[in-house]
């Protein structure tokens, strides 16, 4: 496969749509790089799939374009625009062997004979497919369906791949191997991928950049990392994570020179930076996040902030743990990782927070206030 050497990035200008008088996408402005693997993340029903079939040219938005190479295809057709899209059922002909599923596109472009062959087999090779291209797709397993789906949008060489989540229908672990050889595949070719999914693992997995979208709105748009560190607001902050951030409800108050965070079960000394850099502003009613990686059982230090609680249930996944702390009404979820860690219900446990790993939102707005306490 030859990574196509136009300008490959795709710009979204205002894109407005309504179905009768609800609207499904507000005004959505993003501009994705050539040859990255951009994630559309949000739950269902959040406008996902619907911001893919606009760019695909499947629909027509009210308002807004989309350009894709410098070139406003707004107004032309699916195969004017040089897309390829994926979709959560495979959508496979079951009728046809999986070569002819792969060619069929190419038939479609009037390609000579010789070069649907060799097409089809390079990318089955990539693909590592070459050996089922005799085969029916009701003989395949649900990773090698979706290595063909992925195959016949590939062989069209497009410039940007739309995929629907691609990988909803596949068992856990088929998932996790799945990402890792999307990933190198998308690193190998250079194509630039759009992938729409509900699951923050895979943005986290393989995204170079994250979209969050709820209600048709995008909440924010970044770099993972930048994302992950420093969420806009709560439900970002909550949404885009391995585990949901824990979410506590506090009252900032004054004791003597000192402002504290106060919630029903610690209390936290606020950074004197804070109000610095706040002022006035700062509200009285607010959010305290905690991210459960974040959180301690072993090896708490002197330094960090104590919750008093009891274990109320623990899930060992794998080689690692999620403990659920109950603390007074709260509980709170702890990750610990490449621990196994078993422990009966209510026995007393101690939580330790790093003040620096804390993130303060405005409990009316949601809006991202601080990061880090101390």
């Amino acid at each position: 496969m030859k990574e196509n050497n136009n300008s490959n990035y795709v710009e979204l200008v205002n894109i407005s749509k309504k179905v009768r008088d609800k609207v499904i996408l507000d005004s959505i402005s993003l501009s994705i790089e050539k040859s990255s693997l951009t994630v559309i993340l949000g739950p269902p029903g959040a406008g996902k799939t619907t911001l893919l079939k606009i760019i695909a040219g499947l629909i027509k938005p009210d308002e807004g374009k989309v350009i894709i190479g410098g070139r406003d295809v707004t107004n032309l057709s699916p195969k004017e625009r040089g897309i390829s899209m994926v979709f959560q059922s495979f959508a496979l002909y079951p009728n046809m062997k999986v070569y002819d599923n792969i060619a069929h596109p190419l038939k479609l472009m009037h390609l000579s004979k010789e070069e649907i062959d060799k097409r089809v087999k390079q990318v089955a090779s990539f693909l590592r497919i070459d050996h089922l291209l005799d085969r029916n797709p009701g003989l395949l397993s649900g990773g090698e369906k979706q290595r063909v789906a992925i195959a016949r949008a590939l062989v069209k060489e497009p410039h940007v791949l739309l995929m629907d989540e691609p990988l909803t229908n596949l068992d856990a672990k088929i998932r996790m191997e799945m990402r890792a050889e999307l990933k190198k595949m998308q690193r190998e070719i250079g194509v630039t991928i759009i992938w729409a999914t509900p699951d923050p693992q895979e943005a986290l997995a393989m995204a170079d950049k994250v979209a969050l979208i709820r209600d048709g709105k995008i909440l924010q748009y970044g770099g993972v990392n930048e994302v992950y560190e420093m969420p806009r607001n709560a439900w970002v902050g909550n949404y885009f994570g391995y585990l949901p951030m824990n979410l506590i409800d506090g009252t900032i108050i004054k004791e003597k020179d000192q402002l504290i965070l106060q919630t029903e079960d610690f209390k936290i000394n606020l950074n004197s930076k804070i109000v610095d850099k706040i002022g006035s502003d700062l509200p009285k009613d607010v959010i305290l996040g905690l991210r459960p990686e974040d959180l301690k059982i072993f090896g708490i230090s002197e330094n960090d902030v104590i919750i008093n609680g009891e274990i109320y249930v623990t899930e060992v996944i794998g080689s690692d743990t999620i403990v659920h702390v109950k603390t007074g009404r709260n509980i709170f979820k702890v990750f610990l990782p490449n621990i196994i860690y078993r422990e009966t219900p209510f026995t007393p446990c101690k939580i330790g927070v790093n003040p620096s790993k804390t993130y303060l939102f405005d409990r009316r707005t949601g809006q991202l206030l601080w990061r880090g306490l101390k």
